[in-house]
Order: C-alpha cells, then structure tokens, then sequence
C-alpha cells in the first residue's frame, strides 16, 4: 500500500523553528509565553511598542499587557484594543489551549477574514472589530461551536452572510454594523434562540421587511437594523419580544404609525425611530416606558402634540422630535424630565414661549429649539443651567435680551440665534470656559461692542455676527484667533482697522466684513491666510494699494473689495489665482492698466468706476463670464471681439476712447474715424483761431505804417541830388506796397 507524504507547509516550519529556539533560550518562559512572543516578534507589527513587557524579563506571560488567565496561569485571554497591531493573523495563536477570548478590536489588521482562527476551537468571544478587514466572511464559522460573541463591526466586509451563521446554538451577540454588507436579510438569524445582541446596521442590504423569524429571539435585548433598506410597517412581534432594551430601526423606509404595541416591551431604555417615513400622533402609551432613556422618533411626518404622558419619563436622557409637524405648546410640565440632558424640538411648528420650567432641568447639556413659532422672551434662569453647552434657538420670533449671565455658569460650546428677533446687548462671559466653537447670531438686532471674552477665545471656530447693530473695534487676539475658520461681521457698525494680526488666523476660510466702517490699509499679512476661500471687504474705508501679498492666496475664489478708496495699480499677482470665481474692485481708485489675464475661473469681474487705463487686454475675451462690468474708467482702443456681445452693453460705458464693438455701438478701429460735427468743430475751431488772430495782427500793424506821398520821389538826398540816382529807393518802395496790397486787400482805397 503507497504511503502518501504531505509536505508540511514552509509557515509551519519557520514556527517551529522559532518556536524550538525560543524554548531553548527561554527555558523559564511558560509555553503560553512562548507562543504569545514568537507572535509579537514575527507574526505582528508593534510600530508604537505597546506591548514592550512581551518580553523574557516578565516570565509569566500572565502580567503582561493584554493577557489573562486562570489559576493554572495559562493564557485564557489575548485582549489588545486600540494599540495600532497590524500584521499577519495565523493559526500560531491556537496554540494556547486553553485561550478563549480573543480580542484585536481597533487595531491595523487588514484582508480577508483570519481563517486560521477556525481552528481555535475553544474560542468563545472573537472581537476584530474596528479593523480594515474586507472580502466575503467565512462559510464554515460553525466549526467555532463554542463561539459565544463574535464582533465583526466597523470593517468593510461584503457579500452575503452566509447560513451557518444560523448554526451557532451557543451564541448569544452577533455584531455585523457598520459594514458593506449586501444580499437579503439573514432569516437564519432566528434559528438562534439564545441571541441577545443582533445588530447589522449601515449594509446596503436588499430591501425588505423585517423578518418574521426575528419573533423567536424571546432573549433579544439589543436590535440593531438602522440604515438597511427596510421598509413596509413596524411588525407586531417586536411588541412579544418582552427583554428588549436598545431597539433602533432609524434611517429606513419604514410607513405607518408608531405602534401602540410597543409600549409592552416595558425594559426597553433606547427607541431609535428616526428618519423614516411613519406618520399620525406620538402614541401617548410611550408614556408607559418608564425604563426608557432615549426616545428618539425626529425626521419623520408626525403630527400632533406633544403627549404629555412622556413627561413622566424620569429616567429620559434624550428627547429628539425634530422635523416633524408637531403642533402646540411645549408641556409646561417639561421640568419632570429630571435626568433630561438632550432636547431637539427642532423644525415644527411649535408655538406659544419657552416655559420657564424648562430652567430647572439642571442636567440640560443641549437645548434645540429652532425653526418653530416660538415668541415672547428667552427665560433668564437659562443662564444658570451649569450644564448647558449647545444652544440652538434660530428662526424663531422671541423678543428682548437674551441672558446677561450666559456663559457664566456653564462652558458654552455651541450657540446659534439667527433671525430669532433679539436685540440688546451681548453677554459678556460667551466664552468664559475657553471651549466656544461657534457663535452665530446674523440677523437680529443686537447692539454694543463684540464680548471681551473673545479676545482671548482660542478655540473659537466660526463667528458670525453679521447683519446686526454692533459697533467698535476688533481686539486683536480676536482678528489672530488662531483656530477660526469663519468670520462675518459684514453689515454692522464696526470700525477701526484691520489688525496685522489677522495673519495669525491660519485656518481662515471665509473672511466677510463688508458693510462697515473699517479704515486704514489692507493688512500684507492676509497673505499668510492660504486656506482663504472667500475675502469680502466691501464698502468701507479702506485705502492704499491692493497688497501683492494677496496673490500667494491659491485658493482664494471670492475677492470683493469694491466701495472703498484702494489707490495704486491692480497687483499682476492677483492675476495668477486660478481658482478665483468672482472680482470686485469697483468704484475704488485704481490706476494703471487691467493685467493680463489668467483666472481660467473667472466668472464675474467688476472693475467700474476706477481711473484704469490704456487697453482691454486680449485675454480678457477668453473667459467665460456671466457679470462683466468696466464702464467709465479711461479704457482706451480696441475691445476684444468676444466681448462685442449686446450682454455686455452697459459694460464699457464712460470709457470713449474705446473702439471695435459693432455690436455695442462703438467706433470701427480698422478705418479713420468719422468724426461728428460736435468733435470734428472741436478739433478745427481753435486752429481757425489761431489763422485769425495772425492775420488780423499783420494787418493791423501794415495799417498804421505811413504810406508815402507822391512828392516822395523828389526828396533830397544826402547827396544833395533832387530827383538824380534814387530811382532804385522808389522801385524798393513800389515792389513792398504792392505786396503789401497782396496780403491786406482790404485796405485798398475804394
């Protein structure tokens, strides 16, 4: 009978090698240990040493980073969470017999599922979570009969899940969100009666309903089926299913009502309905949940009131009914919700004031009460919340102040009051804790100086102030806030100049100060600013030369500086900013001539109203632009041919030493221009002037010259000769009053 040899694989000998020669320098080291560092050296990647004490020096593997075990001192559990491992996973850690916990959750593992793990055979929690594992999973998973936890989340695994994932008897939390994964719905999933924990949220799966067999899951405490295509109605038997405590079916397609049912799962502490499309009443018997902690149903087409019945709910953390058409007043008896930390009644159409009450919720961490009907005044006591961070109170209609004491109690981090209607003074104390990101209020009508504790606000992200009454100058620590991205304090009252500091403003963005009374020079170091996108200064004070600076800005596509006093020519630098989108430097002081052209972007240029000369330049009718405007500036010779379009019309107005626009009505160039009678009169009326004035000279003096008398022949010479040789003399005198007939004709004797 032939013998067949099989040739053990090369992976395998290099372990035993290792593995032998460990053993030999180790003589102390545990078997486990043993294991566990021939994988640390050749088998993982420890790029940031997280597990240095993996090492001989620790000769019980028991005391290192990660490793547990049990009385007998053999590794029962390999835990390393977020320690960035990456590397090959092999079957070298089945190794350790008696290892039934593996964990590499948040790591740098990547490829295909580790199919060398099936051979662990006592493995009863497997966790590769949060990893960049991808490919399809492993059909014969069921070889783990032992698996009680497997946590695939947080990966891009795809295809289908197979069906021996139904034949796990033991398992009891079987967690696939936050992959890709697709096919229908794991029906098989029912089959395990002792499941706890299912979740398979965000998986482009096909649509359809949600499973009847998931009825059977009587043990059920945590579903998970969020962003998975579901649609058709909330089913019955999710109200039989009696432990359940986290139910999220959000980000679905899911119609109907809110069923009363589920009022009987009595031990549930999450309800995540969002973003559906249910309809009809908030179902008053949700009431009934007095174990709930989050009840979150926003984003739906729901209607009503808000039921008073959930204000009974002492246990709520978070209360979410944003976009929907809820209607009436917010529950005076709000101030029951005592662990309440999260509240969005966002975009309703709420009415009536915000109850005062709701100042005593004093965990309130976010308050969101925007985009409703809401008036009267904001209740001062919101100041005093010494855990309120977000407030988001925009488009509504109150009047009156808002808080002085804001922000003195609590570490604001987010405020937005948009066309809310307020006006007064700001507090003072906005960004006391030192944590504001955001602070918007355009649109209303506060008054007085910015706070002062923006000075010195360094983590301030966005401000947007404008559109309001506010008046003073800028500090400087606020103009060089080193973490701003927006700033828009166009359409105020504010003055002063802009300070160099503004260079200190790193991720600046969107810079907006239009509409104000700021003066002096446009600082050189807005240069600095290379995230700026958009540099809008219109309508102010400002004066002197454009900085050439501005054209290190790369990524600059708005630029608006019109209505100013800006002097000096058009740096040729900002010419070189190919992704700039519009230009206004209107009704300004330029001089100098239009720069060549090369925004490939361009799409609006305004340059009216300056004291620009010499031509168009040619580049100029390569763009494409929709707003174009040079009108009376001193622009002279020929436009170019694209640009004679009737759009244009208005465009080069006041500029008349223009010419070469059929279309616009201006002068052909390519032939002497036909003057009109008003300038061809212009032109000849002073040279006629001129020849008159000459002419009337030489007459006038010939005039007053003594013409000689007929006796004049005979007059003695010096000679004493009468009448003898001075017939030359006579001739002379003849031949010059003959000429002087030629020239004055007019003083000949009638």
């Amino acid at each position: 009978m032939a013998v067949i040899m099989l040739r053990p694989a090369p992976a395998f000998f290099s372990f035993v090698f290792n593995y032998l020669l460990l053993i030999l320098h180790c003589s102390s080291l545990s078997h486990d240990g043993v294991v566990l560092l021939e994988i640390r050296k050749v088998d993982w990647r420890d790029s940031s040493n997280a597990l240095s004490n993996w090492n001989e020096s620790h000769q019980n593997p028991c005391t290192w980073k990660g490793i547990s075990c049990d009385a007998f001192n053999t590794v029962t559990s390999v835990d390393i969470t977020g320690e960035s491992i990456s590397g090959n996973l092999t079957s070298a850690i089945c190794a350790l017999p008696n290892l039934t916990v593996l964990t590499l959750q948040a790591n740098a593992f990547c490829g295909p599922f580790p199919h060398a793990f099936l051979h662990c055979k006592r493995l009863q929690k497997l966790d590769l979570s949060s990893n960049q594992f991808a490919g399809m999973l492993p059909s014969h998973i069921s070889e783990l009969s032992e698996l009680r936890v497997l946590n695939l989340s947080y990966n891009s695994f795809s295809g289908s899940i197979p069906p021996a994932f139904g034949m796990l008897p033991r398992m009891e939390a079987l967690l696939f969100h936050e992959n890709s994964l697709s096919g229908t719905f794991p029906k098989f999933v029912g089959n395990l009666e002792s499941l706890k924990n299912f979740t398979i949220g965000s998986n482009p799966l096909r649509p359809d309903m949600i499973p009847r067999e998931f009825g059977n899951l009587k043990q059920l405490q945590q579903l998970w089926l969020y962003n998975c295509s579901l649609e058709g109605g909330i089913p019955s038997f999710l109200g039989k299913l009696t432990q359940l405590e986290d139910l999220d079916i959000s980000q679905n397609h899911l119609s109907g009502v809110i069923p009363i049912f589920l009022a009987n799962s009595t031990q549930l502490k999450s309800l995540c309905l969002w973003q559906n499309n249910l309809w009809g009443d908030i179902p008053a018997s949700l009431g009934n949940l007095t174990q709930l902690e989050e009840l979150d149903v926003s984003q739906n087409h729901l209607w009503g009131e808000i039921p008073t019945s959930l204000m009974a709910l002492s246990n709520l953390r978070i209360l979410y009914l944003y976009e929907n058409n809820l209607s009436g007043r917010i529950p005076a008896n709000i101030d029951q919700l005592k662990s309440l930390s999260g509240l969005d009644f966002c975009a309703n159409q709420l009415h009536g004031t915000i109850p005062q009450e709701i100042a005593n919720l004093t965990n309130l961490n976010l308050l969101q009460l925007c985009s409703n009907r809401l008036t009267g005044t904001i209740p001062a006591q919101l100041g005093k919340l010494r855990y309120l961070s977000n407030l988001m109170l925009y488009d509504n209609k109150f009047n009156g102040w808002l808080p002085q004491n804001l922000g003195t109690y609590s570490d604001l981090i987010e405020v937005d009051l948009t066309s809310s209607g307020l006006e007064g003074p700001l507090p003072k104390n906005l960004c006391m804790g030192g944590v504001l990101y955001g602070f918007e209020i355009t649109s209303n009508n506060f008054s007085g100086s910015l706070p002062p504790s923006f000075e010195d606000c360094k983590s301030l992200r966005y401000l947007y102030v404008d559109n309001n009454q506010l008046s003073g100058e800028i500090s400087p620590g606020l103009w060089g806030a080193v973490n701003l991205h927006g700033l828009f304090l166009n359409d105020n009252k504010f003055e002063g100049m802009i300070s160099p500091a503004i260079g200190q403003a790193k991720d600046l963005s969107r810079f907006r100060i239009s509409n104000n009374r700021f003066e002096g020079r446009i600082p050189a170091q807005v240069g600095q600013l290379k995230n700026l996108e958009v540099f809008e200064a219109s309508n102010n004070r400002l004066s002197g030369p454009i900085p050439r600076e501005l054209g290190s800005l790369i990524l600059l596509n708005i630029l608006k500086l019109d209505h100013n006093f800006l002097s000096d020519e058009i740096p040729k630098e900002i010419m070189s900013l190919k992704k700039l989108n519009q230009l206004n430097l209107g009704h300004n002081r330029l001089t100098g001539e239009i720069p060549a052209l090369i925004l490939s972007d361009l799409n609006s240029l305004d340059l009216s109203n300056n004291f620009i000369s010499r031509g168009v330049p040619p580049e100029l009718g390569l763009l494409r632009l929709n707003a174009f405007n040079v009108s009376n500036n001193h622009l002279s010779g020929r436009i170019p041919e694209s640009l004679d379009n009737p759009v244009y019309k208005e465009s080069f107005v006041g500029n008349p030493r223009l010419c070469g626009g059929r279309n616009l009505m201006l002068p052909s160039c390519s032939s002497p221009h036909k003057l009109s009678p008003q300038t061809l009169g212009m032109i000849l009326l002073p040279a006629l002037l001129v020849v008159a004035v000459a002419l009337g000279y030489i007459c006038l003096r010939r005039s007053f010259r003594k013409k000689p008398s007929d006796t004049s022949s005979w007059k003695t010479t010096g000679s004493g000769t009468i009448g003898g040789d001075s017939r030359k003399e006579r001739i002379s005198s003849s031949h010059s009053e003959s000429e002087n007939e030629m020239i004055c004709f007019s003083d000949r004797p009638s």
